[in-house]
């Protein structure tokens, strides 16, 4: 008995066939890629990408045919200039990790831009098994609390992004492919149309709606798919009623509401984001700050209008392109958004006029823009899957479109070709690879556990680390740990002198390279304070004050940072100053909420209460009574 695959397909050369198959693993893989603390799923998902791309460029060094075009030299310009990026980053350990996710849609494209559409059918079956995987698991999530769906990725409003895509994706083949499995394609457009429902984004929800708005104008008029477009609006209708006849909106909503209220919260905070993000900008004008690195530059620009976001993004993709690339990254983005709207403008045109040649891709832009349109809003386009998906979106797009031709390399000698690719795969992913294995070990314990239990094998992971990745700020911090505590262990003698300085040295190298870890730099201070010789060498540079000065300079709205200057400031005799810092500076930043600020709050009020009365300074009093009392 055979299996009956819903798309006929050619023959296919097994290379492809496996560098099509890495990509659609890398796909499903990179659902799974929350965030947080871990990147092990980015990770697996970029090494997959990088696997593909080693398996399907060694045919074409031996002079295999391939596909390109005048876009694709604009997509290894985008790719270059990530990488780029990354040496001109003021965080680079960061911006390596997402100059990996961002690459992501030009190494799709090149990838997926030759195939035949039904081969390129076969590869979107992939990717939307899934999707149907992470629709169902928002949309059981969603059954369960009656609140707001996310399924695997980090935020609502990105996951509803990814299956707007899904749904015009599915979609276009819906209606331009004359199969018998269109019930099957029927379904999966009611799931993903439940999902994005159930994330009760407004942006995702307008934009669907417009969406398929647009569809049903531009393609009413062909009688033969008439039917299955009004079936599609129909299963849109009743996706919408099940999931607003489960919960309502102020069930399932947040505290944003569904309205345009300007005064709301959620209004606020992205305001302040965006401003934050044109004020970072302003001081990087030619090649932004660095991708990745608006969250650790936003405690400089915050103002009051958030007092409760982390500043992981700014909430406008177009923004934090231009505050963490520079104009020449938004560029990139532009000229991809404006080619969209060139040929939508001409493909619906074309379409209204009777000619259907162009319905396949206008769908597939229409898809594509959903994202465009609610980055505006929001932080779809640094998704993985989302990125992914657009960039396989766009390949077809363009071989639609036929811009370009098959070619062949003109190589005499293609060893050299396939060892230097051999070798960039294995330098890209060996990378990538140590910095997971190092924030396992260090932050995790998932994986590593059993060399954690080791102090002898934890010590020799951490050195290799180290060696091997010594551009990775959390190596050369866990590093001046183990120093450190067998100094504290083994204090006397030129042993203790050696492990003192050993740990020094590595926390200047890690704040060098890390210079937006307070918590560590506030270690190192302390240290250098019980072990105040250590200043005297020269390798040596920070001393206690400047250290924490600078840590409040990075960090002006955490408690934190507020205190440690004032213990400082305290212990050397200047408790005027030291009442100054937390009275005048930290409690305005009282009322933010950030993980851990209940404690230092706390910390911060109970000194500041003590000192008060000492004062007799009651003006501050009532201001930390209006705090609480808002609290």
């Amino acid at each position: 008995m055979s299996l009956r695959l819903p798309f006929s397909t050619p023959s296919l050369p097994v290379r492809d066939g496996i560098s099509l198959g890495l990509v659609c693993i890398a796909f499903s893989v990179s659902i799974f890629h929350y965030g947080g603390d871990s990147n092990l799923w980015l990770t697996c998902a970029f090494v997959a990408l990088l696997l593909a791309c080693l398996v399907r460029i060694q045919p074409v060094w031996g002079g295999a045919e391939f596909y390109w075009s005048p876009i694709h030299w604009w997509i290894v310009a985008y790719v270059l200039w990530l990488v780029v990026l990354i040496w001109l980053s003021t965080l680079p350990e960061n911006t390596l990790i997402f100059a990996r996710m961002m690459s992501a849609f030009g190494l799709v494209f090149l990838l997926c831009t030759n195939l035949p559409r039904a081969i390129w059918l076969r590869v979107l079956i992939g990717f939307l098994l899934a999707g149907l995987v992470s629709a169902c698991w928002g949309i059981g999530e969603y059954i369960m609390t009656a609140k707001r769906a996310n399924g695997p990725l980090v935020d609502p409003s990105a996951w509803s992004s990814l299956h707007n895509l899904f749904f015009f994706g599915t979609l276009a083949v819906f209606l331009t492919t004359g199969n018998r499995y269109r019930w099957l394609l029927g379904f999966a457009l009611f799931v993903f149309a439940v999902a994005v429902f159930c994330s009760y984004s407004r942006v995702a929800t307008a934009v669907f709606m417009a969406a398929l708005a647009l569809v049903f104008i531009v393609t009413i008029r062909y009688v033969d798919i008439r039917a299955r477009l009004i079936s599609a609006v129909l299963v849109s209708v009743l996706a919408w009623g099940l999931v607003h006849g489960y919960a309502s909106q102020d069930e399932a909503s947040h505290s944003e509401g569904y309205t345009l209220d300007l005064e709301e919260q959620g209004w606020s905070q992205r305001l302040s984001m965006w401003r934050a993000g044109l004020a970072l900008y302003a001081d990087y004008p030619v090649t932004g700050s660095g991708p990745a690195t608006f969250k650790v530059h936003y405690p400089q620009y915050r103002d009051a209008g958030d007092l409760k976001n982390l500043g992981n993004y700014v909430h406008n993709d177009y923004i934090q392109y231009l505050a963490e690339g520079g104009p020449l990254l938004l560029g990139f983005l532009l000229a991809f958004t404006g080619y969209l709207l060139y040929r939508l403008y001409r493909g619906a045109s074309k379409l209204v006029r009777g000619d259907r040649g162009e319905l396949e891709s206008v769908l597939l832009i229409v898809a594509m823009g959903t994202s465009l349109v609610h980055g505006l809003m929001n932080f779809v386009l640094y998704q993985f899957p989302v990125i992914m998906l657009m960039g396989f979106y766009f390949g077809r797009t363009v071989r639609l479109q036929a811009t370009g031709r098959m070619r062949r390399l003109e190589v005499t000698t293609p060893l050299p070709g396939r060892a230097a690719s051999v070798l960039v795969v294995v330098l890209l992913a060996g990378i990538a690879i140590l910095d997971e294995l190092s924030n396992d070990l260090i932050y995790q314990h998932r994986i590593t556990h059993e060399i954690e239990r080791d102090s002898l094998a934890y010590f020799d992971a951490i050195r290799w680390l180290t060696i091997l990745r010594g551009a990775n700020s959390s190596n050369q911090f866990a590093l001046a740990t183990l120093y450190r505590m067998r100094f504290d262990q083994e204090p006397e003698g030129r042993t203790g002198q050696t492990l003192a300085l050993a740990a020094a040295m590595k926390y200047e190298r890690g704040l060098e390279l890390n210079p937006f870890r307070d918590q560590v730099r506030k270690y190192y201070a302390q240290f250098l304070m019980r072990n105040s010789w250590l200043q005297e060498h020269e390798e040596i540079h920070s001393d206690p004050e400047t250290l924490l000065r600078e840590g409040l300079r990075l960090g002006p709205v955490f408690a934190r940072n507020h205190l440690a200057l004032a213990d400082y400031l305290a212990k050397r005799g200047a408790g005027d100053e030291a009442y100054q810092v937390l009275r005048n500076w930290a409690c305005q930043w009282a009322r933010l909420k950030y993980p851990g600020y209940h404690g230092e709050r706390l910390d911060l009020f109970k000194r500041l209460l003590r000192e008060s009365r000492q004062r007799n300074d009651t003006e501050i009093q009532r201001h930390m009574l209006r705090v609480l009392e808002r609290a």
